[in-house]
C-alpha cells in the first residue's frame, strides 16, 4: 500500500466513526471497532485540516485553495462551499450552536460564515494576523491569540445584545478594528489613585447606643426592623415561653450497677412490672371491699354453724 501524509483526525460523538484527512485530498471514513474503510471522499485540492462539530455532524474541511468545504458526515457529502480568501487559512471554529463559523487567514482578516445561508455576515480586519481562535461554550466571546502579542484578546459577540443582520457583506464593507486594548500605563496611573482611598475597616457594634446631640431630641436605633419589633409583644412573648410544669429531676442510679451471678456479666434490673401487677390488684381488692352490701356482712357476723 501508497503511504499517505495523514492531516487530520477526527471521530464522532459516539465513537463508531473515524475520519482521517490525507495530504492528497482525500477524506477517509473508518469504522471504530472494526477498524475497516467504509468511504473515501475525493477533493479537488490538499486537505490542511479538519475541524468536526460532534452536536450536528458536519465537518470543516480547510483546503490548499483557500476554501472551507463542509461535509455531512451523515450523508458523506459536501454541503456548503464558503471561499473568498485572499491568503492561506490558518484557524477556524464553530459557534457552539453551529450556526456561524469563523475563520482566521493570512489576510488578517476575521470572517464569519452563516452555515444555513452560505454567506459572508461579518468581516473585520486586524492590525496584527491572528493564528489561533475559538468560541467560548455560551456563544458570548470570541478569543484570538495574535502573532506579534503573547496575550488573548477576547471580543463580544454583538448577537447576544442587539439585532444582527445577515446580509451579505463585500469586500468594501471590511472594516479596520483596533485589538482590544490591555492594561497600559493609563490603567496603572488609574489603579494606583484608587488605592489612595482607604475605608474605614473598624468594626461597627450594633448593640452600642450612638452619641445623642441633645437630650430633647430622640435618637433612633441602628438595629434592623425584626430586632426592635418583637419589643412591642414583648408580654406575648414572655407569656408563651413561660413552662407549663415545673422542671423534674433524673432518676437516680446508683454508683456501683448490681451484677447477676454467671459467667456472661448481666446488670440486675428491677422487676418493675410484677409491682404495677401487686398495686393494681390491691386497689381493686380495696375497691371490692367498699362494694359488699349491708346483708352480705350480717352474713358473715354470724356463726357458721347457728340457725
Amino acid at each position: 500500500k501508497k503511504e499517505r501524509c495523514i492531516t487530520g483526525l477526527a471521530t464522532d460523538a459516539l465513537n463508531r466513526t473515524v475520519i482521517a484527512s490525507t495530504l492528497d485530498g482525500t477524506i477517509n471514513f473508518f469504522d471504530f471497532q472494526t477498524t475497516k474503510l467504509e468511504h473515501t471522499s475525493i477533493l479537488s485540492s490538499t486537505v490542511t485540516s479538519i475541524l468536526l462539530h460532534s452536536d450536528n455532524g458536519l465537518l470543516a474541511v480547510v483546503c490548499d485553495d483557500m476554501v472551507v468545504r463542509i461535509i455531512d458526515i451523515e450523508t458523506r457529502r459536501i454541503v456548503r462551499e464558503l471561499d473568498g480568501f485572499r491568503g492561506r487559512i490558518l484557524d477556524i471554529t464553530f459557534s457552539p450552536d453551529s450556526r456561524w463559523l469563523v475563520t482566521t487567514s493570512l489576510d488578517s482578516i476575521i470572517r464569519t460564515f452563516d452555515i444555513p445561508t452560505g454567506r459572508l455576515i461579518d468581516a473585520f480586519r486586524t492590525p496584527s494576523i491572528a493564528t489561533s481562535l475559538s468560541f467560548s461554550p455560551t456563544n458570548d466571546f470570541l478569543a484570538t491569540a495574535h502573532v506579534d502579542s503573547v496575550g488573548i484578546f477576547l471580543w463580544a459577540n454583538r448577537a447576544q445584545y442587539a439585532e444582527v443582520s445577515f446580509q451579505t457583506v463585500t469586500d468594501d464593507d471590511f472594516l479596520n478594528v483596533n485589538l482590544p486594548s490591555m492594561q497600559g500605563v493609563a490603567e496603572d496611573e488609574a489603579l494606583n489613585a484608587l488605592s489612595a482611598l482607604t475605608t474605614n475597616d473598624a468594626s461597627v457594634d450594633v448593640f452600642s447606643t450612638p452619641p445623642q446631640l441633645d437630650g430633647e431630641l430622640i435618637t433612633l436605633t441602628l438595629l434592623p426592623r425584626a430586632r426592635w419589633q418583637t419589643l412591642l409583644n414583648l408580654e406575648i412573648i414572655q407569656q408563651r415561653n413561660k413552662p407549663k410544669e415545673p422542671p423534674k429531676a433524673p432518676e437516680k442510679a446508683p454508683f456501683f450497677l448490681p451484677t447477676l451471678p454467671g459467667v456472661e456479666m448481666r446488670f440486675d434490673q428491677p422487676d418493675t412490672k410484677t409491682s404495677d401487677t401487686k398495686k393494681s390488684t390491691r386497689r381493686l381488692e380495696k375497691v371490692g371491699g367498699t362494694l359488699e352490701s349491708t346483708f352480705y356482712k350480717k352474713l358473715l357476723a354470724d356463726a357458721k354453724d347457728g340457725d
